[in-house]
This record gives structure tokens, C-alpha cells and sequence, in this order.
């Protein structure tokens, strides 16, 4: 089973998150994420049998309910093109719990930096030059609340790229000595 945390995003952000997959299918081609599949991840986990193992890790997780802002857009390599998020204390100290949550369940996770994005497009190819401005205007700034996150399967279904809901996790609201 292939398997991820993520936060999922309510209609109001996907909405601002196609608008700007619209724009970018006017300017190129590539592979545009589904609404249906918009989430940030917190940690990958990757291929494995141990679902239950990965579910008890996240009910550990102790974090507070925040807000995440949606902002801006950019690039890893020439062809993956993503939507920001901003990185608050708050995000921060979630994915630290996270991963940190997976490590001590004795799940092996890849040792990057966390850079909170939104995929829009795999294999971006534009015509002409990319309007990374056009993008940025049509996304906007989105601010939701996160008040829970999500432990992911991730399958290929009838060529489809499909993510169901393993388990949920809410957050919670912590005492002030205990906050970031």
C-alpha cells in the first residue's frame, strides 16, 4: 500500500487552485493534478504493508488547529510547476510532529527539507514563455483552517490516480505552554 499524510483542502482553496491550473493550460501542456487530488503533504511514506502501524504513528500527533494561507506559485526543475504555502510555525511544528510521529513507529522517511507546495503540473510544457505573474493573479491568497489531517492511500485505478482516506487525525487545540 503507498501511502502519505496530508492536509486536505477545502472547496474554496481547490476552486482557487484550478482557476490557476486553467491558466496554466492556456499558456502549456502537461500532466494538471485533478482537483479531486489537491492536498499538501506532510510525509511520504511510501510502499508498505504496515497501514495500521502508520495509523496508530498519527494518532499521536498533538498539534493546534491553524491557518494556512495559500500564496504564490514556483518551479522544481523546469517542468513541475506548484502552488506555495505558507510556512508558519504552526505548519512547521505539524510536519515536525508528523514525521517525527513515523520515525519512532520505525517508518524509514526521506531526509529533505520541507517545502510546502501544491502540485498544479507534472510535465509542464509551455508555449512560448511561462506567466508565472498570470498564474500568481489567478491563484490569489487563500487562508483556510486546518483542523485535521489525513493518512493517505494512494492508487492507480483504471489508469486514474486515486487517493482514499486511510485514516483521519484532528487537530487539536493545545494549551498555551505547549503551542509553537
Amino acid at each position: 500500500m503507498r501511502l502519505f499524510v496530508a492536509i486536505c483542502l477545502p472547496s474554496e482553496a481547490k476552486a482557487a487552485l484550478s482557476r490557476g491550473i486553467g491558466v496554466l493550460k492556456q499558456q502549456g501542456s502537461g500532466s494538471f493534478t485533478s482537483c479531486d487530488n489537491m492536498h499538501l503533504t506532510l510525509a511520504f511514506i511510501g510502499e508498505t504493508p504496515r497501514w495500521k502501524e502508520a495509523v496508530q504513528a498519527i494518532q499521536t500527533v498533538r498539534a493546534p488547529v491553524f491557518t494556512l494561507t495559500i500564496l504564490g506559485s514556483g518551479k522544481f526543475g523546469p517542468q513541475l510547476i506548484w502552488a506555495g504555502a505558507d510556512l508558519t510555525k504552526e505548519l512547521t511544528y505539524l510536519q515536525i510532529q508528523v514525521v517525527s510521529r513515523l520515525e519512532q513507529a520505525g517508518f524509514s522517511l526521506e531526509k529533505k527539507a520541507f517545502r510546502p507546495h501544491l502540485t498544479l503540473c507534472r510535465r509542464f510544457k509551455p508555449r512560448g514563455n511561462w506567466d508565472k505573474s498570470a498564474l500568481d493573479i489567478a491563484l490569489g491568497s487563500t487562508a483556510f483552517q486546518v483542523s485535521e489531517i489525513v493518512l493517505m492511500r494512494s492508487d492507480r485505478i483504471r489508469g486514474k490516480l486515486t487517493y482514499t482516506p486511510v485514516a483521519v487525525q484532528p487537530l487539536t487545540d493545545l494549551n498555551k505552554e505547549e503551542r509553537p
